[in-house]
């Protein structure tokens, strides 16, 4: 498995992960603006006929890619959140009760703050017998 690289633009935003010859590419191009990062592969190429020296490239293992390619757009694009997310972030437990239930058993539900009125939503789980209790209320 080749390791990957992460390539920003030139923000720092995250663009996408690249692989090592991905990143050369670049590298060989003049298109890093900066690289930072712990980890630093090193690609070995041919030797030069004039100075007899191999060529080197050391990658960083975050990289910020000039160019337009790389401009993050839709800064203001909020993901959707589907169910499948959602119950995966909440490890499958009702919100109500804190227990865990199948997928099939759990259901989005969005709370808005009667304490703290204003646009504050919050989308939780809540399982079928919990959200039945609670329109009974």
């Amino acid at each position: 498995m080749s390791p990957h690289i992460l390539a920003l633009d030139v923000a720092g935003a995250p663009h996408r992960w690249i692989n090592v010859r991905d990143a050369a590419h670049y590298y060989a191009t003049d298109m890093i603006a900066w690289a930072i990062g712990t980890n630093e592969f090193v690609l070995r190429g041919g030797t030069q006929r004039a100075t007899g020296l191999q060529s080197l490239i050391r990658a960083s293992s975050i990289i910020a890619i000039k160019g337009k390619d790389f401009i993050v757009r839709h800064f203001d694009h909020v993901p959707t959140l589907t169910k499948e997310m959602l119950i995966a972030r909440d490890r499958y437990m009702c919100a109500y009760c804190a227990q865990r239930f199948r997928f099939d058993q759990l259901d989005m539900e969005h709370i808005k703050d009667v304490i703290l009125p204003g646009e504050m939503k919050e989308i939780l789980n809540a399982s079928w017998r919990q959200r039945r209790s609670r329109r009974r209320t």
